[in-house]
C-alpha cells in the first residue's frame, strides 16, 4: 500500500515500478481520488491511495511546512503570501544556500517579497511591480533544492 501526504509522488513512484503511466499524476494535490489496486510483477499488487493529512494541525508551522511542499491546495490559502514566507523561511535559515542557488549577492535586511523580488529579476521571471503570484508547485519547482533542506 502507498501511503503519504498529498503530492509526493506515491502514483508516479507507482508508474515507475510498474514500467508505465498506469495512474494519473499531477503536480498539485488531490489528483489521486480514490484507492486503486495496480499490478506491479506477477501476483504482487499495490494500492494506490489519496494523500493524508491530519484533520487538525496542533502546530501551524508544520501546516506551512507542508504548504510550502505543495501538499495543501493552492484555493485554501493565499499563495502571494505563502511564497513570501517562504522566502523569509528561507532567507532566516538557508541565507547562503538561497545566494548560491539564485545567484543573490545577499538577502539580508530584506523582507519575503523583496527576496523572490531579487529572485525574479536574477532568473528573468515576468513579474508586475513588486507582486509576483505563483501556485505553490510553482513555487516549489522554484525553490526545490534550497525547500528539500529545510522541509526535512
Amino acid at each position: 500500500m502507498m501511503v503519504g501526504i498529498p503530492n509526493v509522488g506515491k502514483s508516479s513512484l507507482i508508474n515507475r515500478l510498474i514500467g508505465k503511466a498506469s495512474t494519473k499524476t499531477g503536480d498539485k494535490p488531490g489528483v489521486t481520488r480514490g484507492k486503486q489496486w495496480l499490478r506491479i510483477k506477477g501476483d504482487a499488487e499495490l494500492l494506490d491511495t489519496p494523500g493524508i493529512l491530519p484533520p487538525k494541525f496542533e502546530d501551524q508551522t508544520v501546516a506551512v511546512k507542508l504548504a510550502y511542499t505543495g501538499a495543501i491546495k493552492d484555493e485554501i490559502m493565499n499563495t502571494e503570501l505563502l511564497a513570501y514566507s517562504l522566502c523569509d523561511y528561507l532567507r532566516d535559515n538557508y541565507p547562503n544556500e538561497l545566494c548560491t542557488r539564485y545567484k543573490l549577492d545577499t538577502v539580508e535586511g530584506l523582507k519575503g517579497y523583496e527576496v523572490l523580488e531579487k529572485i525574479g529579476k536574477n532568473a528573468v521571471l515576468l513579474f508586475r511591480a513588486v507582486k509576483l503570484i505563483w501556485n505553490v508547485p510553482q513555487i516549489w519547482y522554484l525553490m526545490n533544492y534550497v525547500v528539500q533542506k529545510s522541509v526535512t
